[in-house]
């Protein structure tokens, strides 16, 4: 493209520095639009406490936050705006803190909710607005677990099943 450009400049009998400044001129221009394409297309702003990401979270606006607490550490990334007055939110469980060796294999996976403005930060308490391998995971976690239980009580829940 540039070279064209120049080709038309030296045809039309421009002088070399006009035709530098030409250049120079489209070529930040260039670099210009990538640089608005990045800041609206993918840059996020990294919010260093809850006050913040629901300010974000109220106009859905691109940011990150982790979030610490005694049983994980949390990603939320709100990554833009669907129908209605829901946020699209990807979450990643970035390490356990507590659990069984089984939940370890959560560690990393990550799932997409479009999370209704108020609910902001419980989008892994509510998997029903989520899709991803994170809720496949925990959901294959919370089904194994209560196959266990029953097995383990099913002489305590014949009994309650037979009472009047």
């Amino acid at each position: 493209m540039v070279g064209k450009i120049k080709e038309i400049l030296e045809r039309e009998g421009y002088s070399k520095l006009y035709q530098r400044l030409v250049i120079s001129f489209i070529i930040l221009t260039l670099i210009l639009i990538l640089f608005l394409g990045y800041y609206f297309f993918f840059y996020e702003k990294a919010c260093a406490n809850e006050e913040c990401f629901k300010k974000a979270f109220d106009k859905c606006n691109r940011v990150n936050f982790l979030k610490d607490n005694e049983q994980a550490l949390w990603l939320y990334q709100i990554t833009g705006r669907e129908k209605g007055a829901k946020c699209k939110v990807k979450v990643t469980l970035m390490m356990l803190k507590q659990g069984t060796i089984e939940n370890q294999k959560l560690e990393g996976s990550f799932m997409i909710c479009n999370v209704i403005r108020d609910n902001a930060l419980n989008s892994e308490g509510d998997l029903s607005s989520c899709k991803g391998l994170l809720k496949e995971k925990m959901q294959e976690i919370i089904i194994q677990r209560m196959h266990n239980y029953i097995l383990k009580n099913v002489g305590e829940i014949k009994e309650e099943f037979n009472q009047p």
